[in-house]
């Protein structure tokens, strides 16, 4: 018990520390940084600690109208300052331009923003990045640098500025004048390889009073440091001596450690010499602790770094003494080495202590430096990478490895000693993405998505989104900014800035010899960068990366014109030679031209900058000609110094001044020794030495417009077909006029499976001679292949339409994807009318969008889909691909699928058009009967509004004729109606094989060649299925075609290649595309289409959900049970792919309940031999569910009878097969069931829906159908699902819809029964089944109070339809609220209703939520007498309801001035008369038409009698008195009575 509280006691304590420790944390360095940075959120940010938390982390809240952010570090606090800055403000900081406009809000956040990061350590920088960038840094530069490492969450810094004040103590102490010291000392601008040992007192001497500033300037740095969170790493002693050291100590054991470049390297004191080495320490650390203290944790300081010299030395042992010296002044310290070039060694750090070690792994993404060295021998490090050598302009760096290679590390660790990540930049002026989300993404606590990375990226780099820039910077992201196979090379530099030569490679010495990537690349990014400029306009990031990357393509482009320049040199070609040098140094000066657009890139405020830099005139000269040296020959004076060029700069000013007289002079050369090919010695060190030496002015502010600069760099490099920048149309226009006819109709032709596969792979031998004879064609199909197939098929054909056709225009590679790509492993999702139930837009729309992204994963472009026929006949076997049967819901889901789709850079196929689905006889392809105010009205609906509001660059034309005019040949539906009227820009695609029809099942054609010019001169673009338009060439030599019509449909073509961005993307990705395929996300939205698609048709007493824990045994049973049905385009049918009935109930029951299965008979055949078994074990099971329904064909894969599906019709909706049969025996045994119909049309119920306890609907649910399916009947989800289509009671009934004119459901309002005959219909009813919009839940809703926000309107307003729908169960639910308008009077007649808004809300029980649907008067049209395009003036009924038959509140709309002018019902006289003797009269009630009505119901006051069998009635009344005659179903008539009157009446019937 002692022992036990002596432990809690312990803990206790040890909690206590680390609560009053976090509770310590001082943010007055960060509350100044607000007030520095952004004073406008001074008052508007609070800092506070957070407790509880093991890892460095930081959590954003708002309180009281102020941003809360409470951290556990200080470090933490900054780095959430700028997470909410960047995340909600969308405002950013940079090297390289900021994105903080002079103002800004705070942007409120929900709940809690909690973030921790599993890197102990986030380290910055390089010893170079203090010469090529911070070598003439002031205070306010290093202010403004330390504020940007805070905000970017480093807390570990590298800080060796000042060391030369520590230096000159040292060696005076040692004995060293002044002037004897300074001689070890370095210029400003050399610093770092002088602490690295790589030099000594290049540059110099740095005078005292320098040595001093920086010394003051080192200390304000280290107090700034501190209070930001950063832990300085300041410079210990390694040995690193003087070479005039034995001057005075002749005995010193010194190593020489040889040459750098051209350079000594100061040599070696070993530990060894114990005395000195020991005394040399002392004075060096007291002075290093006089100057600047003694609390570090960090000491920098390298051991034979870059190539030193270990022969003879015992470098174990020498490490190790001096770790223990540094330890000795620093006890607490860490030597942090640098990992760089195969150092430090193994043996180097065998002996050393390794909890006081931090090794900085210079070279991260050489995945080998940690990986085969076992972690450095389990020495503790973290990941860096060197980016930007020589502080370079070049764009570069691996974002994919910078991204993911720490965590990968960090992952597979071992006893953690990978510790931190951390940016090591030689020069850290340039590609600030690269740095940006370096350290972004030490705050994830696993590998984030570099995409998703990229678009947060742009939102607070540039302030908003913009696609072009998503686009290009993905293009970037995977080249310039891409992996490269060879790591460690830095970037590749521009030849513009080569010492010249006739052999060129490297700019550097050590540059890069090849580039990684593809320019073209580039040049596609460019184009989409500034077709984005009139989004960003005075965005100063937006200026800065758009000069960039046009900077770096040009310097690429000049490279290609190098090598054909020295090409016609080697060829003694002297006039190529001349025009490719003279187009060589036109694009140097515009080089220059454009970088003196931006002051990023100006010489003159690195030279202003460097002038300005020291305390003296003679400090200020040398830093200028420090400066100058850097960039050019670096050092040492020497023809031979192989550092030349190696802090290259595309500078404007430099280019003029520095690099341009080189090319000159060279190329000069070149025009008088072509000839001979005797290339004169030019003495290129003498010029660059000239410029260091000499006064250099140049231009400190920019001129000129960036954006015009631009043009001209894209001109330069590209045509104009080629420059993403033009719009679509010039690009069309341009490419066009250069293409011969053979191109063009190319463009109009579809490669298939057939034209190349050999084998399961692509014949490019055989598709280039057998069919496209090296050219570029429209689309091109793989539909039989594998995904894997497939991917391959896209990159080789997409890489030969690219290298080896004269323009390397794309194919487009086309798939189906109704509810999910057709080929294996892609996300099956429910089909098109199940979408359709859920009456959930976003939901189609996040389907979408995983369609899109998987469609991309396999390197397809064009989806042939979505399908906006509208289903008004149900035999149809189409039906399923549909979204329903009303043209509202349709519009509104294939908007979203479209807007998915285009979100993911797909091309949407807007099919069929038009009016495809109310075939004759439901029997596919079948003719379409009506007029055009139908065609308009309705069928065109659909397409109209998503063409308007989507731009879709694709239509399918149907296989069928509108009014016997097939659609394939018809110039007004193709032409007329869908460019001219609906102003459709993209391509029409044929329908496979719909041109061939035209010449055998339309017979309007009697050859190809006819049906070719048929099509084509109606408009069809593209002819897929077939190959007609080979006979084109033809048609248009004997005159019976117009060129024009072959433009035309080429421009289209070309035009949707453009748009969708084929000519401007990146080669897609081999590699890594499944990751992509059948994502959990994807899954999900299956998951939720499924849950939200089921529909409850009869729910008895409340029989569903089933109580688990009431019951013992359930059988299932049924053909559908223990198979999965995806509907047709689906890839698959097989149950390992998706959840069968039958497996997700037995999911759900587990071990609660016995779940037995029997099949009972197929879904198809007259077998009924299984159904005795399936009865026995219905009559043995406590409640059995039914699942029954169809089954559809596979696209281009086997496949079982069907009876759903394209070209499978039904004659009849009853149940195939014997299913109803089976139904019917199970309904016999008397035992509770539930029917489930899992089918892509709707079937008769009425057989057994009375009889089922409950009754639903599935449609094909996709892969997670059974899942769903088995929840909503354990009550785990609520069934929300509405019909999208109306169920008929019989077939005979069809048509069913519900939007019908009021003349079509009868007349007479006498309907049948099987028992009682009627009329309209003798033995039925014409009404459907279940209508369109029903479906039941487990809960109840009330609607009450509905309010128009305008109730008299014009056409421009839109009306603002509010109502309440309140939760009245006790289950949560989801509701679709429904409105409808009924036009009270029209000039033509008009349906009875029509859907124009939906809503669907999610309701706890009692929950109430306000709905708001807006109806815009303007959609209210119709086509009057005369065709026109009106909305009449008068009354509209609003209706809100549960479905289109169960209204629940109304109110009336006018449009128009208000109408003055009242009419009365019943034209008669009807006011009262005085009243006169009683009369007894006797009359006749006919209808209209003269049919003798029986029981009217007839009214004189309080007297009342109804008509006979014959329809007479006898009545005594007043003279003057009103008689009623009334019955259900016919308008109420009156009449008052006269003496010698007429008293028969005729009643007209009431239409609903």
């Amino acid at each position: 018990m002692i022992k036990q509280a002596k432990r809690f006691c312990t803990l206790f304590v040890l909690c206590w520390i680390v609560v009053l420790s976090v509770s310590a944390i001082d943010f007055t360095g960060v509350r100044q940084l607000v007030a520095r940075r952004f004073p406008m959120l001074t008052d508007k940010v609070t800092f506070a600690p957070l407790l509880h938390s093991d890892k460095e982390a930081f959590v954003l809240t708002m309180q009281k109208g102020r941003l809360l952010i409470r951290a556990n570090t200080t470090s933490a606090a900054a780095m959430a300052l700028n997470h909410y800055l960047n995340t909600y403000c969308h405002v950013s900081l940079s090297h390289n331009a900021d994105n903080l406009p002079p103002t800004f809000q705070l942007v409120p956040i929900k709940g809690e923003v909690c973030m921790e990061t599993p890197f102990k350590y986030r380290y910055a920088l390089n010893y170079c990045t203090y010469n090529y960038t911070y070598s003439f840094y002031n205070w306010s530069d290093f202010e403004r640098e330390l504020d940007w490492m805070a905000l970017n969450g480093i807390n570990l810094m590298l800080a060796p500025m000042g060391m030369e004040k520590v230096w000159m103590e040292t060696l005076t102490q040692l004995g060293f004048s002044k002037t004897e010291a300074q001689r070890f000392i370095p210029g400003p601008g050399y610093t770092a390889w002088w602490l690295m040992g790589n030099l000594e007192g290049w540059g110099g001497p740095m005078s005292e009073a320098l040595i001093e500033a920086r010394y003051q300037l080192q200390r304000k740095m280290l107090q700034r440091m501190q209070a930001l969170g950063i832990q300085p790493v300041v410079q210990g002693f390694p040995g690193l001596v003087p070479s005039f050291l034995k001057e005075k100590f002749p005995t010193a054991q010194l190593v020489l450690q040889g040459r750098w470049g051209h350079f000594n390297r100061p040599p070696m004191l070993l530990p060894s010499d114990k005395d000195l080495f020991q005394q040399v320490a002392k004075a060096y650390y007291e002075s290093l602790i006089r100057c600047y203290g003694r609390d570090f944790k960090f000491l920098g300081g390298d051991l034979f770094h870059e190539g030193g010299n270990t022969k003879g030395v015992d470098v174990a042992a020498t490490a190790a003494a001096v770790q223990q010296t540094m330890l000795r002044y620093f006890p607490s310290a860490k030597w942090v080495l640098q990992g760089w070039n195969n150092n430090p060694s193994p043996t180097l750090l065998s002996k050393l202590d390794k909890q006081h070690v931090l090794l900085i792994n210079l070279s991260g993404e050489i995945a080998a430096s940690w990986e085969s060295s076992n972690e450095f021998g389990g020495t503790p490090w973290l990941w860096g990478s060197v980016n930007h050598f020589g502080g370079k302009t070049d764009m570069g760096g691996q974002l994919p490895v910078l991204v993911t290679e720490p965590h990968r590390a960090f992952s597979q660790t071992k006893n953690g000693v990978m510790q931190g990540i951390g940016i090591l930049p030689e020069g850290i002026n340039s590609n600030p993405v690269v740095y940006d989300l370096a350290l972004k993404t030490a705050w994830y606590t696993t590998t984030p998505d570099l995409d998703r990375l990229l678009r947060d990226y742009i939102a607070y780099r540039y302030g908003h989104v913009d696609e072009s820039l998503v686009q290009a910077w993905h293009i970037l992201s995977h080249s310039v900014y891409g992996e490269f196979k060879i790591k460690g090379e830095g970037t590749f530099e521009s030849i513009f800035c080569a010492r010249p030569g006739l052999h060129v490679t490297s700019v550097s010495t050590w540059g890069p010899k090849q580039m990684q990537y593809n320019p073209k690349d580039l040049e596609k990014a460019l184009g989409l960068f500034r077709r984005s400029a009139d989004q960003y306009k005075g965005s100063a990031t937006y200026q800065y990366d758009l000069v960039d990357l046009a900077r770096q393509v040009m310097a690429n482009h000049a490279r290609d014109v190098y090598a054909a320049a020295m090409q016609a040199y080697h060829n003694k070609d002297a006039a190529l030679l001349h025009e490719k040098g003279e187009a060589f140094m036109h694009l140097l000066q515009l080089q220059d031209r454009l970088l003196q657009t931006d002051a990023h890139f100006l010489l003159g405020n690195w030279l202003a900058q460097a002038a300005n830099y020291g305390v003296t005139a003679a400090d200020k000269q040398q830093a200028l000609h420090n400066a100058k040296m850097l960039i050019t020959y670096w050092g040492p004076d020497s023809a031979a110094t192989r550092v030349h060029d190696y802090a290259n700069k595309e500078w404007a000013g430099l280019l003029k001044s520095y690099y341009e007289p080189r090319w000159q002079k060279f190329f000069h050369a070149l025009y008088q020794s072509v000839n001979t090919g005797e290339m004169p010695h030019i003495d290129f060190f003498a010029m660059e030495k000239q410029w260091a030496d000499s006064p250099q002015t140049a231009a400190t502010t920019p001129t000129g417009n960036y954006l015009e600069q631009v043009d001209s760099v894209l001109k330069a490099v590209l045509l104009p077909y080629q420059n993403a920048a033009l719009p679509s149309a010039i690009r069309v226009h341009d490419l066009l006029q250069r293409m011969t006819l053979d191109e063009k109709l190319a463009q109009m032709r579809h490669i298939h499976f057939k034209h190349y596969n050999t084998d399961g792979h692509v014949d490019l031998a055989k598709l280039r001679n057998n069919y496209t004879h090296g050219m570029s064609f429209g689309c091109f199909e793989a539909f039989p292949y594998s995904s894997t197939q497939y991917r391959q098929a896209v990159s080789t054909i997409q890489q030969n339409a690219a290298d080896s056709t004269r323009f390397g225009i794309p194919v487009i590679p086309v798939i189906e994807g109704i509810h999910g790509i057709v080929q294996d492993g892609c996300t099956i999702f429910p089909q098109a009318i199940a979408q359709g139930a859920t009456f959930n837009p976003q939901l189609v729309f996040r389907m979408a969008q995983h369609i899109g992204t998987e469609m991309r994963a396999i390197g397809a472009r064009q989806v042939l889909a979505p399908d906006l026929d509208i289903a008004r006949e149900q035999r149809w076997g189409r039906v399923e691909e549909t979204f329903g049967e009303d043209p509202y819901l349709i519009s509104r889901m294939g908007y979203n699928y479209v807007k998915g789709i285009q979100s993911r850079g797909g091309i949407p196929t807007l099919k069929h058009f038009v009016a495809h689905g109310t075939p004759q006889g439901g029997l596919n392809l079948a003719s379409v009967k009506g007029g055009q105010r139908e065609l308009f009205d309705v069928y065109v609906k659909p397409f109209e509004y998503v063409i308007r509001h989507t731009k879709a660059g694709s239509v399918m034309n149907c296989y069928s004729a509108y009014d016997n005019e097939a659609i394939t040949s018809s110039p007004f539906f193709l032409r007329t109606l869908l460019r001219d009227s609906l102003h459709f820009k993209g391509y029409i695609y044929s329908d496979w094989g719909s041109i061939p029809m035209l010449r055998y099942f339309h017979h309007t054609a009697d050859s190809e060649a006819e049906a070719a010019q048929q099509a084509i001169n109606a408009g069809v673009d593209l002819e897929a299925g077939s190959d007609y338009y080979r006979t084109a060439p033809t048609l248009i030599a004997q005159g019976l075609l117009d060129k024009a019509r072959i433009d035309s449909a080429a421009a289209h073509v070309l035009y949707t290649k453009f748009e969708a961005g084929l000519f401007d993307e990146l080669a897609s990705d081999t590699l890594h595309w499944r990751q992509q395929i059948h994502t959990p996300e994807a899954v999900t939205v299956a998951k939720q289409l499924a849950d939200e698609s089921l529909v409850l048709l009869e729910n008895r007493n409340h029989f569903l959900p089933l109580d688990l824990n009431r019951l013992h045994s359930i059988a299932v049973v049924g053909p559908n049970a223990a198979q999965v049905q995806f509907g047709d385009y689906s890839w698959t049918a097989d149950n390992r792919h998706g959840i069968t009935p039958l497996a997700g109930i037995q999911q759900v029951a587990g071990t609660q309940a016995k779940v037995r299965y029997a099949k009972g008979c197929d879904y198809y055949s007259q077998n009924t031999d299984s159904i005795d078994g399936a009865v026995a074990l219905v009559k043995q099971s406590d409640v059995t569910v039914v699942v029954v329904g169809t089954q559809s064909m596979l696209l281009a894969r086997p496949s079982q009878p069907s009876t759903s599906g394209e070209g499978y019709d039904l004659s009849d909706l009853t149940l195939p097969g014997v299913q109803q049969q089976l139904i019917e025996r199970i309904a016999a045994t008397g035992k509770p069931f539930i029917v489930v119909m899992v089918t892509g049309r709707p079937l008769l119920t009425e057989a057994f829906k009375n009889k089922a306890n409950a009754l639903l609907v599935q449609w094909y649910g996709g892969e997670q159908a059974g899942l769903s399916l088995a929840q909503a009947l354990f009550g785990q989800l609520n069934p929300s699902g509405r019909l999208p289509i109306s169920f008929p009671k019989a077939t005979g009934q069809l048509p069913v819809y519900y939007n019908h004119l009021p003349t079509d459901k009868g007349y007479y309002n006498k309907k049948g029964t099987p028992d009682k005959p009627g009329r309209d219909y003798v033995f039925a009813d014409p009404y459907p089944a279940y209508p369109f919009g029903y479906g039941l839940s487990y809960t109840t809703f009330k609607y009450s109070q509905l309010v128009l926000s305008k109730k008299q309107a014009n056409e421009n307003d839109t009306i603002a339809v509010t109502f309440r729908v309140q939760n009245t169960g006790k289950r949560a639910g989801k509701e679709v609220a429904q409105l409808y308008i009924r036009d009270m009077k029209s000039s033509v007649a008009t349906p009875i209703k029509q859907l124009f808004g939906f809503e669907k809300c999610a309701l706890q029980p009692e929950e109430t939520k306000t709905i708001t649907l807006q109806l815009p008067v303007a959609d209210l049209y119709l086509h009057n007498a005369a065709m026109q395009r009106v909305v009449e003036p008068g009354d509209f009924e609003v209706q809100i309801g549960a479905s289109s038959a169960d209204i629940l509140l109304r109110d009336t709309l006018h449009v128009g001035a208000v109408n003055m002018l009242k009419t009365s019902g019943n034209m008669n006289d009807t006011h009262p008369q005085p009243m006169g003797k009683r009369i007894s009269v006797q009359g006749v009630v006919r209808n209209v038409q003269a049919f003798l009505m029986a029981g009217v119901k007839v009214q004189a006051g309080k007297q009342t009698v109804f008509t006979d069998a014959r329809g007479v009635y006898r009545i005594t009344a007043h003279e003057g008195e009103q008689l009623r005659f009334s019955l259900k179903g016919y308008r109420t008539e009156t009449l008052v009575l006269r003496k010698g009157g007429i008293f028969d009446v005729e009643l007209s019937a009431e239409t609903p």
